[in-house]
């Protein structure tokens, strides 16, 4: 057997450079001391020199603020640690309405984002003709882009702006004044992965919700399906998992991608946390998709549906729950022995839970768009009605606004540039050259508008497309509001100055509008030297006295209510849900069966394509961070590319095995508009094959947000560009139920995964019991019979725990496997990313990793999820091989892994059980390497608290000793004992289920001691 994936030799050395090993061989220890010191140069490090300390800053201690994530669409409340003026680690909010303190893989790692080497830093003027750019300052900038509109407003010419979601009261009220000013203007909101097909059902099915009757908690009503009309500010129902006692997704990986994810995750899991006591309470998923997601890796029953098949198996499941209009007939399960592959009698199971949880089920769909996506939607929202649903787990009242996109107004939109009759185009917060199929001839339509202003982070696809490039202050830069759900307000604060040369959408707006005459309507008096960034900080301010602060206002000033929502991040202005949907209109139940042909679609012959977002890359906004590119796929585990993921059958069918390329090729009438096929010829899209597990045998299934061209020198060129794989029809974008052919090109592409080994083989290395023998007993699934007497055999004494004995518990029926507290401790402790060479070498630097195992069969098969990380042994078997005691037990607990000792030899993990250690190859700070892992200005968010590790030592978990540290102080500071919970490692504070409990285990009233004795 190898030791290694790679020979550690084959990294060259620069002239006059020697390796570690050949330097310890050549010379001893006290040549090594006084030699280290001629031979490295370390880097001259200064103290502050305060002459008049600010008041709030002490060097060396964190201050915290209260703000809203905006890098992602789900708007999750957060608290930013900063260090000597400069953000370092994002964590939930725990009093923010939506996340309750959770926080998804994408925010936590927005510090990258925000230090991102690749960011714009001036905005610059392109010559579209030519091709040439200029940088330029924002003053000639504002003085253009002012004469541009009046010239166009003078000839009473047509202003668009195309944002994606944009923000709060404030954000929105200022947006349509801006709009209101020019002669022509319009606002278009659109976000590649949206909400528009939900939206679009419950117009069909109940009407019009009207802004007016969701802020007052009236239930909207019933129009006649001819007059129902999209309100402009309708929002998607607030989805209530915490009540359910089951939930039933059609395609909606809520655990993942879907909506809000971190929400849904603590809100499903809360109906799953049992006591020990073998009761508790245990809520019921069933799952229903073309491919394995997140949300059907936890499934208690899962069965695969292909696309097409998904709004037959919802009027099945609807007609079975008692559904008694005539169109539902021919979707009866009297004589059928299956329904879209699912077998007849787990479709009568599945109903007959539903009907036994009336009012506490939850039916859920997703993936699909287009016509197909309404009809699927509308059939959920007739078995979310029939089974009272409405009012109970499903709030219309308070609804969520963190998905939005109307693609008519898109469509409309492209139609307009492309009949030349648009004479300015504002894009803002999305990428739709990227982002939008060609078919759309978005690029088209953009060529015949005179005047292009793009506000980005970077230079774009888009951008190129371009006039006037402006870049957009990071939201931990910024003043702002969100609001995520309706009557949930939350602040964005600035947690940092501008690092370069940007503005945010509404200065940039107050500029071309002028900031003065905006300050004089809204009342304020503000003095003209003001800049935009602090005109829209009073207008903020003015917005939120003006109104959400009367609500609150009645015992206290403005002043007090402002600065509470500073220290709080949000305020929520919405109680319980108010009464259903109203009546439902079932002639869009008879749409949704005609859509369904009249009985189960056998849809297109062959395999169908399956678009869908990742939980890392989600839609390739986040394609230049590395440290997402390098987060293991939940499912798949695999980092820094995309592929197609087929069933192990339909591979054998095929002759295909991993890692073998295809060519993916939709049908030309799939894409191509008629009067135009020249423009829009066949693009294969070549991708390398994973088998899948789970995926149905006629999917093809491939990730989007891969094959980027210009987000950066991390991002580009990683993966494929699939967006052209899509088909557009007039109801929206479709990305799944589409033919697709499949060519074999003879090529191999290695795919860098990070786990090779998928089943448990009869391992008791994670131990399963159902729910029914729980509750019969509680130690049921425990099986400690490997151990005698319960426990390991030892040669070696026990430890003594006088004091404290730390521990964690980590809960495996609450873990969904969302890969949170993987990056949380990645931020934490100044891990790097190392990029798909090192991984493809088994080189990842993870201090910890979610196993995902399955079992039994493979076409479908069950899993389950296992957090792994340093078990800080009782008796470690690193800790006794080690030649140089650089691991040692201390007296608390904890295995520690001191670094100035570390000499490399890696026994401590050729010793370890559990493969957590992980040794540091190369020095990836270097510039010359690939991914400039601290290049400038990175190094800014490194966490000053922990060693940034140099090349030739073991790593790993320390359950974060930093923490530790911190609560030990500031209790002995306060004169008292560290109180249960005041530490909390980084994994266990983002986890969005709770399922992490760190404490002390000889402390009996902790939580962890008291899970220790949990029969679980």
């Amino acid at each position: 057997m190898k030791e290694f994936f790679s020979d550690p030799r084959e990294e060259a050395l620069k002239p006059g450079e020697f390796s570690r090993r050949d330097f310890l061989k050549l010379m001893g220890i006290s040549t090594v001391l006084a030699g280290a010191a001629a031979c490295t140069r370390r880097p001259v490090e200064r103290i502050i020199p305060y002459l008049n300390k600010p008041e709030e800053v002490t060097p060396g201690e964190a201050l915290w603020y209260a703000s809203t994530s905006m890098d992602c669409h789900c708007q999750c409340g957060v608290l930013v640690k900063t260090r000597e003026g400069r953000p370092i680690k994002l964590e939930g909010n725990p009093d923010h309405p939506v996340n309750r303190g959770g926080l998804c893989a994408r925010a936590q790692t927005s510090v990258w984002n925000l230090y991102d080497p690749d960011r714009l830093r001036t905005p610059v003027l392109r010559d579209r003709a030519k091709g040439s750019t200029a940088e330029a300052g924002w003053d000639p900038v504002d003085q253009q882009i002012r004469e541009a509109f009046a010239q166009i407003n003078a000839k009473r010419g047509r202003v668009r702006l195309l944002t994606g979601a944009t923000g709060g009261p404030a954000t929105q009220q200022l947006i349509g004044e801006f709009v209101a000013a020019q002669t022509d203007g319009r606002h278009i909101v659109y976000e590649p992965v949206n909400t528009d097909e939900i939206a679009q059902a419950h117009v069909e099915c109940f009407g019009r919700f009207s802004e007016q009757s969701e802020r007052e908690g009236e239930a909207p009503a019933a129009l006649p399906l001819e007059g129902a009309t999209r309100a402009p500010g309708i929002t998607t129902p607030r989805y209530r998992f915490d009540r359910a006692d089951v939930v039933v997704t059609l395609g909606a990986d809520f655990l993942g991608t879907w909506i809000s994810p971190v929400e849904f995750a603590r809100d499903w899991a809360a109906g799953r946390k049992l006591n020990g006591d073998g009761k508790g309470r245990m809520s019921r998923l069933i799952v229903l998709e073309p491919i394995l997601t997140l949300t059907g890796t936890n499934a208690d029953e899962r069965y695969p549906v292909k696309p097409t098949d998904l709004v037959a198996v919802a009027l099945a499941l609807a007609a079975e729950c008692g559904g008694t209009p005539e169109m539902l007939k021919p979707f009866a399960l009297n004589e059928r022995d299956a329904v879209g592959g699912v077998p007849a009698a787990a479709l009568k199971r599945i109903a007959q839970a539903l009907a036994s949880a009336r009012g506490r089920s939850l039916i859920v769909a997703g993936l699909l768009t287009g016509e197909q996506g309404i009809a699927l939607q509308v059939a959920v929202n007739y078995l979310n009605s029939l089974l009272g649903n409405y009012g109970q787990t499903i709030d219309v009242s308070h609804g969520s606004r963190q998905a939005p996109g109307v693609f008519a107004d898109l469509q409309t939109l492209i139609d307009e540039m492309n009949a030349g009759t648009v004479d300015a185009l504002i894009v803002s917060g999305v990428n739709p050259v990227y982002n939008l199929p060609i078919a759309t001839r978005f690029i088209d339509g953009m060529k015949k508008v005179p005047l292009v202003i793009q506000m980005t982070d970077r230079v774009d696809e888009t951008s190129a497309m371009a006039d006037i490039v402006l870049p957009v202050s990071h939201f931990l830069e910024s003043w702002g509001d969100a609001e995520p759900q309706t009557g949930v307000y939350s602040i964005v604060q600035p947690t940092i100055a501008p690092l370069y040369l940007t503005r945010t959408l509404a200065a940039n707006l107050i500029a071309w509008m002028n900031g003065a005459a905006v300050a004089a309507a809204k009342g304020l008096v503000v003095p003209p030297e003001k800049s935009p960034e602090e005109y829209w900080y009073e207008y903020l301010r003015a917005t939120w006295r003006e109104r959400i602060y009367p609500t609150f206002g009645a015992s206290v000033s403005f002043e007090a209510f402002w600065e509470s929502c500073l220290r709080t991040g949000a305020v929520e202005m919405r109680g319980e849900a108010q009464g259903g949907a109203g009546a439902f209109n079932t002639e869009a139940l008879a749409r949704a069966t005609r859509v369904s042909a009249g009985g189960p679609a056998d849809g297109p012959v062959g395999p169908q394509l399956v678009g869908y977002p990742t939980v890392a890359q989600y839609d390739g906004r986040y394609a230049n961070n590395s440290w997402l590119q390098e987060l293991p796929d939940p499912v798949t585990k695999i980092t820094w590319d995309n592929y197609v993921c087929l069933a192990p059958r339909t591979a054998k069918r095929l002759g295909l095995e991993e890692e073998d390329v295809i060519a993916l090729v939709p049908p030309q009438s799939a894409r191509v508009p008629a009067e135009d096929p020249e423009r829009y010829s066949e693009k294969l899209v070549e991708l390398p094959v994973h088998i899948q597990p789970g995926t149905h045998e006629d999917v093809v299934a491939v990730p989007i947000g891969y094959g980027r061209t210009a987000a950066g020198r991390v991002g580009n060129g990683v993966g494929a560009f699939v967006h052209d794989l899509a088909q557009v029809r007039p109801e929206g974008i479709a990305w799944a139920g589409l033919p697709v052919s499949i060519a074999k090109t003879g090529k191999r592409h290695r795919l860098a995964t990070t786990q090779g080994h998928q089943q448990l083989m009869g391992r008791p290395i994670i131990q399963e019991t159902t729910f029914e023998e729980y509750r019969k007993n509680p130690h049921a699934g425990a099986d400690d019979s490997h151990w005698h007497d319960g426990a390991p055999p030892s040669m070696w004494a026990k430890h003594k725990y006088e004091g404290r004995r730390w521990g964690m518990a980590i809960d495996l029926n609450s873990c969904t496997g969302c890969s949170a507290c993987v990056v949380a401790c990645q931020v934490e402790n100044n891990i790097p990313a190392v990029g798909k060479k090192q991984i493809l070498k088994g080189r990842e630097m993870h201090w910890l990793r979610i196993d995902r195992y399955y079992s039994p069969e493979e076409e479908n098969p069950n899993v389950v999820h296992q957090p792994m990380l340093c078990q800080h042994c009782e008796k470690a078997p690193c800790e006794t091989v080690c030649p140089v005691l650089a691991t040692v037990h201390d007296n608390e607990g904890l295995n520690l892994q001191v670094y100035n000792r570390c000499v490399g030899t890696r026994y401590c993990s050729n010793n370890c059980p559990y493969k957590v250690r992980r040794f540091n190859w190369f020095d990836y700070g270097n510039k010359n390497r690939a991914h400039y892992v601290w290049q400038e200005p990175l190094h800014l968010m490194l966490n000053p608290d922990v060693t940034v590790r140099e090349k030739g030592i073991m790593e790993k978990c320390t359950f974060c000793i930093q923490r530790i540290r911190k609560g030990k102080e500031d209790a002995k500071a306060k004169g008292i004992e560290v109180a249960d919970g005041a530490i909390k490692t980084a994994c266990q504070q983002s986890c969005p289920t709770d399922a992490i409990v760190f404490g002390d285990m000889n402390d009996p009233e902790s939580r962890v001691a008291k899970l220790k004795k949990d029969p679980r």
